[in-house]
């Protein structure tokens, strides 16, 4: 007789899960504004905190500006007891404004408040949801042309994920972050005095009569010049920046005209300054010379006209 003998074998297989983890969540409330600024030196910068205060140097503040704002959003099950995610503002180093014009902008020390938090239900609840302020500097060299300038930055954080099955993970993720900052221009003219020929008799032949931006007069052929009438170059006083390069425009051409319509030439405008000048004090007096071309039997009469001159930087 055989007996059937019936092994039974129980075999146990384990099996490991991991945890799929959504990104954390960032909304931007409020980007980081450095200020608008009137530049007084080549070299100057602003230091932003987390809480809104404004340093600057070699800067005449127009306008204030504020800190960043994001709030970041945990991605925790209200009912997963054990699930952590620790998250760490990392620095961003130094980085450029590509528009700026005339300057270079460099965006440096990057601040977080706070720099580190958490999102987990372990050992007590910590919550899933947190403001973060964020401040920087900018360093700028060069004046930079009037407008605003901006840089957007995506900047990173690291998340380290800890859940009950499967252990923990760590991943850096990003959040777009705006930096801007303004600058104006203080630049003006203002006439102070006209630039004035003097009286002449009409010559029998072309002449030119040159007044130089020293207030002397001058002139080339036959002409006879009096003395009855004052002489004197055009003066403008120019309002700035100390430091800035400054440009002149001088016209070309300009007619002036006398009570019957008859015209005269004024041209080689000069100035006192040049035509490409610093401005070593807040304002600069300008002192214009032109010549006058004086056609042969001219027509008696008083002449006068008008010209621009401009200023940028």
């Amino acid at each position: 007789m055989f007996r059937k003998c019936v092994s039974f074998f129980i075999f146990c297989a384990f099996f490991k899960a991991s945890v799929a983890w959504a990104a954390v969540g960032t909304s931007v409330l409020q980007n980081i504004n450095f200020g608008t600024y009137i530049q007084t030196n080549n070299v100057s910068n602003v230091v932003l905190s987390t809480d809104n205060n404004i340093n600057y140097s070699s800067l005449t503040s127009v306008s204030s500006g504020n800190s960043g704002l994001i709030n970041f959003q945990g991605d925790i099950d209200d009912s997963a007891i054990g699930q952590s995610e620790n998250i760490t503002i990392q620095d961003i180093g130094q980085i450029t404004f590509p528009d700026a014009n005339g300057c270079t902008i460099t965006l440096s020390n990057l601040t977080a408040n706070p720099s580190t938090f958490q999102f987990s239900r372990e050992g007590g609840w910590y919550g899933t949801s947190q403001d973060v302020y964020f401040g920087a500097t900018i360093s700028i060299e060069g004046f930079c042309k009037e407008g605003q300038y901006n840089t957007t930055v995506a900047l990173p954080f690291e998340v380290y994920r800890h859940g009950l099955i499967g252990g923990g993970e760590t991943t850096t993720e990003y959040v777009s972050l705006t930096f801007s900052v303004a600058f104006q221009d203080i630049i003006g003219i203002t006439k102070k005095a006209d630039l004035d020929f003097g009286s002449m008799i009409s010559p029998s032949s072309d002449v030119t009569v040159n007044v130089s931006y020293n207030g002397q007069r001058s002139s080339s052929g036959n002409i006879f010049l009096l003395n009855d009438t004052p002489v004197s170059a055009a003066l403008f006083t120019i309002d700035g920046q100390v430091g800035r390069t400054v440009y002149l425009e001088l016209p070309s051409d300009v007619l002036i005209y006398n009570d019957q319509g008859s015209s005269l030439t004024v041209n080689n405008f000069e100035s006192s300054t040049g035509k490409t000048f610093v401005l070593d004090a807040g304002s600069v007096d300008a002192y214009i010379g032109a010549t006058l071309n004086v056609i042969g039997n001219a027509d008696a009469g008083e002449y006068s006209g008008t010209y621009t001159v401009r200023v940028s930087y």
